[in-house]
Parts: structure tokens; C-alpha cells; sequence
């Protein structure tokens, strides 16, 4: 006999009508032994009263304390998922505004801090060290350059240089010629 209505009241906790229904039923019962508490309905002794008003008190402000971490806990998931959306790389690939969206990154980097200078930084960053219109990359670029004074004519000076890199191309780029041009420029030339 015990065992079933054990079951009954598993049932009835368990049930997604309950756990919707527990913060408002918790509130119901607060409030009519607030009213048990307060009202001289049925004759209650004042030992008893006083025992009904503080059960009321602690139901209702237990109540509402976990209502509102409740809404805390389902606000912090709320973020939590829209935070997976905005920064997943898919989310990022199909939006057409990458270009304002890192010009809001970088016034949040550096707005308050460079005022003068946030701008002129944003286009150098923007030109410089994320240049979206390249084809290809410099990989182990080094440079190298020795001057010396010449040996036959100690007026003049020789420059050698020596440039070595690897050339990486992107897909787009593919069966496109590359050329590279050096030059020295010197002002009486």
C-alpha cells in the first residue's frame, strides 16, 4: 500500500507540470500560512500563529530566492548560447560586416586607451597585418645587406644584398606568375 503511493507522489514530483507549477505553488502555500498566521480564522492558538507566519516568511522568501536564481541560471545559459553562435566561425564566414565588427574590436582595444591615435591605428592594422586582398604570403623572408667601402675607389661604397624567401600562394592565386623586382635608388641617378 505504501509502495504505491510512493510511486503516485514520484509520479507527481517528477512531472513537468509540477516543476513548471513549484515556484507559484510554493508561493500559494506561503501565503495561506501568512494568512493562518495573521488572521484569527479558525480559532488558532498564538503559539501556532506565530509558527505559521514564520513557516509563510521562509516559503515565500525561499520562493523567490529560487525563482531568482533561476532566472540567473537561465539568463547565464541564454548568454552562454548566444555567445556559441556569434563567435562559432561559421556564424563569422557568412556575415558581410567583418570589416566594422574588427573596427568595433579594435575602438574596444584601443579606443581609450590611443584616443588620438585609435584611427591611424585601425587602418595600419587593417592595411599592415590583415590585408584580406592578398594572394600570397612571404614565408622565411630574410634580408641581409653588407656595406663596405670600395677597394679600388674608397669614395665609393658597395651595397650587397641578399634577399631569400619562399613564395606561399593562396588557391586563388594558383598558375599566376609571380615576379620580383629589387631596386637601389640613389638620388643623383
Amino acid at each position: 500500500m505504501f509502495q504505491h503511493y510512493s510511486s503516485i507522489v514520484t509520479k507527481v514530483f517528477e512531472a513537468n507540470a509540477f516543476k513548471k507549477a513549484y515556484f507559484w505553488l510554493i508561493f500559494i502555500i506561503s501565503i495561506v500560512f501568512l494568512i493562518l498566521g495573521k488572521v484569527d480564522v479558525f480559532g488558532i492558538r498564538t503559539d501556532w500563529k506565530s509558527l505559521f507566519t514564520t513557516v509563510g516568511t521562509i516559503l515565500l522568501t525561499s520562493g523567490i530566492f529560487a525563482s531568482l536564481l533561476k532566472t540567473i541560471q537561465y539568463l547565464g545559459i541564454i548568454k552562454d548560447e548566444l555567445a556559441k553562435i556569434i563567435y562559432d566561425v561559421d556564424y563569422l564566414k557568412n556575415r558581410n560586416d567583418l570589416e566594422n565588427y574588427w573596427s568595433m574590436v579594435n575602438n574596444v582595444m584601443f579606443g581609450d586607451k590611443f584616443k588620438d591615435i585609435s584611427e591611424a591605428i585601425q587602418k595600419d592594422i587593417k592595411k599592415v597585418y590583415l590585408p584580406n586582398n592578398l594572394e600570397r604570403y612571404y614565408k622565411d623572408y630574410h634580408f641581409d645587406i653588407k656595406i663596405e667601402r670600395n677597394k679600388n675607389n674608397p669614395d665609393f661604397i658597395e651595397v650587397t644584398q641578399i634577399v631569400t624567401f619562399e613564395v606561399i600562394t593562396s588557391e586563388a592565386s594558383d598558375g599566376k606568375k609571380l615576379t620580383y623586382r629589387n631596386r637601389l635608388i640613389h638620388p643623383q641617378m
